[in-house]
């Protein structure tokens, strides 16, 4: 076939057609929608998070991708080439974005705009404008126009004086210009996908100015299959250039998509109707410890639901219920799983339900309920959005005066085993660092305020014990010889210091690497999205290989956040401070937290430490994925397994993580959390 035959082929998903894909999008060998390399303008279903590797010629790529939103996937990849010149085996931490600016319809295509590698030197950045089409729900047809690596010519966009790490906005878009595409055909066959593509890609580094040659280029087409299983697991075997194979690998998992065996919980008591006969009467006041009679009905009640009852006021048309949940459910359903019990407890002239969530150490947020609401709202066709409107969140005050309290008992001992994983993908010349084994934690509570916790890890998986960074995300200095490592052993005290106002001050050793004494304080009314907060601490770095030995390190680092929930999930965190090589920055982060416990984000540091110090990749930037153990068991547990994947281990940018962040824990059951799921209200 010619390229003027070809591109004839591609130039008809401009062609209107009479039905739109049934087919599922897919992506290519480096992570993104695409074909085999060539981009298509498809995206993956929202909040998909793939994991993708593949092997060709002398490069494999780990991509992990992310669909940050309908229209956008962010993806990180790290390529490690062989023989790449005189520098042999390199690694390249490589981000791509890929967003869709016009979804397919009955009549026009679907086209989208994409960045490969844009933060880099230039040896694989491209960027591209592509149109992908489907026909009769199994042929999808692409065509294109790429710049830069993807101008069918030597206009690489590279500068190797450079640092990886810089915007180049002004190179972006300019220069040469080719034009590629392909076929993607969904066969008969179950599972099974066609592609053909024309590539604009003249890998012009790696067989012209890197020697030896990394494959012979003898054509521009490439051709491969695909089987999906059930289980979104895709495999790909590919004939590249006429002369090599390639193969990928790609998994998919979705937050959104509920677990198809569910979850293993109990079924949500029915509200219970009022006698309307006996709402004005009183007598009930006069009962003995009416309270406490009151409470122990509710614990009976609540208990299979993980909830206990901590304080409780009662008066004549109000209770006033403080609970702790030892569950990870939507803030929502903890909050409807007591009203319903309170229908049962509370006598008939009881009106008014305020209902109290302590969270750790912390009494945050109340909800107020008025029981006729309730009752009435319990079966409306509208009862899930008149209540969001109906039921209002509030601080608790503090102190709170005049309840009945149930203390528990002190010491109280927690422990848990759980995997950990780790990965630093170093954004070039180094090696990636990936552990990954078992996590032991072991607390004990000396009373409401003051715990004293511990950590251990013993790595299973250590990809990396040769590295000699000890400030960065990098931990593997602290992982060699697959001994157990010390992780944390310090105490930590929580007080709530006044109305919206939290503090913590902690002492020990805080990670693997640092120990010392600090402490936190967050603003952070219920009924607000925002809040902020500060932390300082002085920290000494700890001795590779003894336990309680430091090096001659030590330094004070603190940042202000600012915390932000938006809507639909997402949250902003903006830090500002001082990190722990002394230097001075800001770090931002989105986060897009999901109804059953996952989070997945994206973050970004700069500093005003020099690109020599810090090391190739300028800034440090990377995702972070938190997944809950429940999850994959079908339980409301409230453990999680999940990790930074960052890009680089430089020491600046690096960040101190204390035990207990307070944000995260005060903000649980506030307005914020509880307007995004306030369906789980009635489950």
């Amino acid at each position: 076939m010619s390229r003027i035959a070809f591109f004839a082929v591609v130039g008809t998903a401009l062609i209107p057609s009479a039905a739109m894909s049934q087919t599922a999008s897919t992506v290519g060998i480096y992570g993104t929608p695409g074909l085999i390399e060539m981009p298509t303008a498809e995206v993956t279903p929202d909040a998909e998070l793939t994991t993708t590797f593949s092997q060709f010629a002398d490069a494999d790529n780990i991509a992990v991708g992310f669909q940050f939103l309908p229209q956008l996937m962010v993806s990180y990849r790290i390529q490690r080439l062989e023989n790449f010149g005189a520098r042999g085996t390199a690694y390249d931490g490589i981000w791509d974005l890929h967003f869709q600016l016009f979804d397919e319809t009955d009549i026009t295509p679907a086209v989208a705009v994409g960045l490969r590698d844009f933060f880099a030197t230039g040896r694989t950045v491209s960027q591209y404008v592509v149109a992908t089409k489907t026909f009769a729900d199994q042929l999808k047809v692409t065509g294109g126009i790429g710049w830069g690596r993807l101008s069918d010519s030597d206009d690489l966009q590279a500068d190797y004086s450079k640092s990886g790490g810089d915007f180049r906005w002004d190179e972006y878009f300019t220069g040469e210009t080719g034009f590629f595409g392909g076929i993607e055909w969904a066969t008969p066959i179950d599972g099974v996908t066609f592609k053909a593509e024309y590539s604009s890609d003249q890998y012009v580094q790696e067989n012209e100015i890197f020697l030896p040659r990394s494959f012979d280029r003898e054509s521009d087409y490439n051709f491969g299959v695909e089987y999906t299983t059930p289980l979104n697991f895709t495999l790909g075997a590919y004939y590249m250039y006429g002369s090599e194979y390639a193969f990928m690998l790609s998994t998919a998992l979705n937050p959104k998509r509920g677990r198809p065996q569910g979850y293993v919980v109990p079924a949500p008591l029915p509200i219970q109707p009022r006698d309307q006969a006996a709402r004005s009467d009183l007598s009930w006041l006069s009962t003995p410890d009416v309270e406490t009679v009151a409470a122990n009905a509710l614990r009976s009640t609540l208990s299979k639901d993980g909830i206990s009852v901590r304080k409780i006021k009662l008066t004549g048309r109000q209770v006033d219920i403080i609970v702790t949940s030892s569950r990870l459910q939507p803030a929502a359903q903890t909050y409807g799983r007591v009203a319903r019990a309170l229908t049962y407890v509370m006598p008939e002239s009881v009106e008014t339900f305020v209902i109290g969530v302590q969270n750790g150490a912390f009494e945050t947020a109340q909800m107020v309920i008025n029981r006729s609401d309730l009752e009435r709202l319990e079966l409306s066709p509208n009862g899930v959005r008149e209540s969001a409107t109906t039921f209002s969140i509030e601080d608790i005050p503090y102190p709170t005066d005049g309840f009945t309290e149930f203390p528990r008992d002190f010491p109280r001992f927690n422990w848990g085993v759980r995997p950990f994983l780790n990965v630093t993908l170093f954004s070039s010349g180094n090696r990636p660092a990936v552990r990954a084994g078992l996590a032991a934690s072991a607390s004990v509570s000396l009373s409401e305020n003051l715990r004293i916790g511990a950590g251990a890890r013993l790595p299973v998986i250590d990809g990396n014990t040769d590295n000699d960074n000890t400030r960065g995300p990098d931990e593997s200095a602290y992982f060699t010889d697959f001994e157990v490592t010390l992780t944390r052993l310090s105490a930590d005290y929580f007080q709530k210091l006044g109305d919206n106002i939290y503090s913590k001050a902690n002492v020990g050793l805080f990670s693997s690497q640092w120990g010392g004494v600090g402490g936190e304080i967050l603003y952070k009314r219920a009924d607000q999205r925002w809040g902020i907060g500060l932390d300082v601490n002085h920290v000494w770095q700890r001795d590779t290989e003894e336990y309680f030995e430091f090096v001659d390190y030590d330094v004070t680092t603190g940042h202000v956040s600012f915390y932000y929930s938006g809507r639909g999930g997402f949250d902003y965190e903006v830090n500002a401070g001082r990190y722990l090589e002394g230097d001075w920055g800001s770090t931002f982060t989105v986060n897009r937290t999901f109804d059953n416990g996952w989070s997945v984000g994206v973050f970004a540091t700069a500093t005003d430490i020099s690109g020599a110090e810090f090391g190739d990749g300028r800034f440090q930037k990377g995702f972070t994925i938190d997944i809950p153990f429940g999850w994959a068991i079908g339980t409301q547990t409230r453990r999680t397994v999940g990790d930074r994947i960052a890009s680089t281990s430089g020491n600046g940018g690096a960040r101190l993580r204390t035990p207990g962040n307070l944000f995260g824990t005060v903000d649980q059951f506030h307005a914020d959390n509880v307007s995004g799921t306030w369906g789980a209200f009635w489950k």
